[in-house]
């Protein structure tokens, strides 16, 4: 019997060559598995987005994926927003050098 810790539900995709493309890394350790291929029930047409959203955040849960924490949002946020202020600083010194010319 396997123990609850030494197995995961992944999903991810299988491309034309048979490579299979992952949605994020396992967490197991490092060593042979034994993976079994399954299309994934597909999300019930005809709903409205929060009821598609709802799924996939059900899906998610399923499977074990926590997602970013408030305080990981407010971080990439934050650096987001350096990163652009960064470049709209770049291209007014930028529009500044070139009505100088």
């Amino acid at each position: 019997m396997i123990a609850a810790n030494e197995q995961e539900v992944l999903q991810g995709t299988l491309s034309e060559q048979g490579e299979l493309v992952l949605d994020h890394a396992p967490q197991l350790a490092a060593g042979r598995v034994t993976v079994i291929l399954c299309r994934p029930p597909s999300i019930k047409s005809g709903g409205n987005l929060i009821d598609v959203l709802r799924e996939i955040e059900r899906r998610q849960r399923a499977r074990g994926y926590q997602g970013l924490s408030t305080d990981d949002i407010e971080r990439e946020t934050a650096e987001r927003q350096a990163e652009d202020d960064a470049y709209d600083e770049r291209q007014e010194l930028a529009r500044r050098d070139s009505s100088i010319d």
